[in-house]
């Protein structure tokens, strides 16, 4: 309704983000819809559109746990806007948290998660559990986004009409 609302010519400032991660504030364009992250900032949700944040617990259903080893730094993934907004668009519906130098990821829908130990030497343990192997997913993103070019946050497009939402990796030649 929002960008109904807005004359050609007019803006629309919004936070945006994936459930993975706040990439930061959106400009849309009045009249277009289309617009792009344009820097950061954070806004407390309305209730109602809070996504509820789930632990290990909430999912773990006592199934085998899959433990691996990784060379991938947690923080790379998880607390570094540009590959986390690629990683929040590639991988859906997953939750990121750290607790105690672990980073927990989280999906309630697929009730599936994987834990990566944070410590000083490399390689990091990595257990994983559920139909989805959340940390696999995570990897193959944040690579993607690397043969990609490391796209920023600003590179993605987003495109708003009255009944969906679209986002593509602009032209960034």
């Amino acid at each position: 309704p929002w960008v109904a609302q807005t004359r050609p010519g007019g803006l629309v400032l919004l936070p945006w983000g994936t459930s993975f991660y706040p990439a930061g504030l959106l400009r849309l364009e009045g009249g277009t819809g289309r617009g792009r992250v344009v820097g950061s900032a954070s806004f407390m949700a309305l209730r109602a559109q809070r996504t509820p944040r789930t632990s290990v617990s909430d999912v773990h259903d006592g199934g085998p746990v899959a433990v691996s080893t990784t060379d991938l730094h947690p923080w790379y993934v998880a607390e570094d806007v540009d590959p986390a907004t690629a990683i929040g668009l590639r991988v859906p519906t997953v939750q990121h948290h750290y607790r105690d130098g672990v980073l927990y990821l989280v999906d309630r829908v697929s009730r599936s998660w994987a834990t990566v130990e944070i410590s000083t030497d490399c390689p990091y343990t990595v257990e994983q559990a559920g139909p989805r192997k959340l940390w696999d997913e995570v990897h193959a993103a944040y690579r993607w986004w690397q043969e990609a070019g490391e796209p920023t946050a600003a590179d993605w497009l987003v495109t708003v009409t009255p009944t969906a939402q679209h986002i593509e990796l602009a032209n960034r030649g």
